[in-house]
């Protein structure tokens, strides 16, 4: 175990003990250990303070909203990223800000306050314009988007994923375009727009292939398997459940559509198995009737 007291008392210079504080909480936060790390950060925090070190304290704020964020405490998260944000805002420090502001909005986004997280997306966006930083305005746009997805409200949704689809083709960035057709195609299912929603999730599906990508391509072939069977084209239908079968059985270590081997059994790896086996059963009994 590293002493706290030993490390401050053989360090003298105060912007060397710190960093060196800062540094203990990071292998702590590594491992895991968040009691301790926060231990760490607080130590290294009250010495920024008393130095006058707005960086270091920006830097020791996040860690430790993070944390708090990380063990559920979202009311000390919330403080510590508006702490944060408030150094940044003083310093003009734009990046700084954008971030809190990011961090603040994903907390009001889970605990379902749909009004404030839209407003610190909509702000951080601002920065983000401002800057002329396309990837900062991608990922602020496509927050707005999913908040308004989660509403159901769609069409506000479907016009900024238009959006952010156009700005995913200028940053030339496979992954973000895929990742944003699958949520228009998405949208379009749920408007029961059946055929605009397997034009987009085949698209989707060709991006997700060539970047092999598995999780966006289970994804897709799961939503194209169920739109096939509203179509009564159950062999197409199995032929995408059964592409989906694979890829779930692959991270199991299975199949060999993976080279990364088999992993432990989690939970979201257990759900995935369930929701191609509740398909699978409910296609074999409509090929039986059919």
């Amino acid at each position: 175990m590293i002493n706290c007291t030993y490390i401050t008392n053989i360090i003298g210079d105060k912007n060397n003990r710190t960093s060196c504080l800062y540094q203990i909480g990071l292998i702590f936060q590594e491992v895991k250990q968040y009691e301790e790390a926060l231990k760490y950060y607080r130590d290294s925090l009250k010495i920024a303070e008393e130095l006058g070190d707005l960086n270091m304290e920006v830097l020791c704020l996040e860690k430790i909203a993070k944390i708090n964020e990380l063990q559920g405490n979202y009311p000390e998260a919330l403080k510590k990223y508006e702490e944060m944000q408030n150094i940044a805002s003083k310093q003009e420090d734009a990046i700084g800000k954008f971030l809190s502001l990011g961090h603040i909005a994903e907390i009001h986004l889970r605990n379902g306050n749909f009004p404030e997280a839209l407003k610190q997306f909509e702000e951080a966006l601002k920065i983000a314009e401002d800057s002329k930083n396309l990837e900062l305005k991608f990922h602020c746009l496509f927050s707005i988007a999913e908040v308004h997805k989660i509403q159901e409200k769609y069409e506000e949704a479907l016009k900024e994923f238009k959006e952010v689809l156009l700005i995913a083709e200028q940053l030339e960035k496979d992954s973000l375009k895929s990742m944003t057709l699958i949520h228009i195609a998405e949208i379009y299912r749920f408007k029961k727009k059946y055929q605009k929603a397997l034009i987009k999730f085949e698209e989707a599906i060709r991006i997700t292939e060539r970047l092999g990508d598995l999780e966006g391509k289970f994804q897709c072939l799961l939503n194209i398997s169920d739109i096939q069977i509203m179509y009564g084209n159950l062999q197409v239908s199995k032929k995408a459940l059964e592409q989906a079968f694979r890829i779930v059985y692959a991270r199991m270590g299975i199949y060999d559509e993976t080279s990364k081997g088999a992993p432990q059994m989690t939970d979201e790896l257990n759900q995935k198995i369930q929701d191609v086996d509740k398909r699978w059963k409910q296609l074999n009994k409509l090929l039986k009737e059919s």
